[in-house]
């Protein structure tokens, strides 16, 4: 799906945000971001239809990651070493998470 949107990615140092109010937790030096700019006074009657575009394109993003993750598991407990004992927390987890990973999906129909 084409939005027709025309975005920048920009690499910004961590410092530029507070990522403890944002509950987030540092992990390297830099944060990815989208970046675009309007231009003529007029483009600001278009801000609501470019964040509806965003937030589509946003969610096919996250769909197509959580499937290909929710794959990913299927095979990992497809080809789980047999047999399995129900105390078995590494598989536990994967049903967790395989479990999660649906209710994600669900929500972004």
């Amino acid at each position: 799906m084409r939005n027709d949107l025309h975005l920048a990615l920009a690499e910004l140092p961590v410092a530029f945000f507070d990522l403890e109010r944002a509950g987030m937790e540092r992990d390297r030096e830099t944060i990815t971001c989208l970046r675009s700019v309007l231009m003529k006074p007029e483009h600001e009657a278009w801000v609501e239809q470019i964040r509806e575009r965003l937030d589509a394109s946003a969610d096919i993003a996250r769909r197509q990651m959580l499937e290909a993750r929710r794959l990913a598991l299927d095979e990992e407990i497809r080809t789980y070493p047999t047999p399995i004992p129900r105390c078995d927390a590494q598989f536990n987890h994967l049903f967790e998470e395989r479990a999660r990973i649906a209710k994600a999906l669900d929500e972004l129909r």
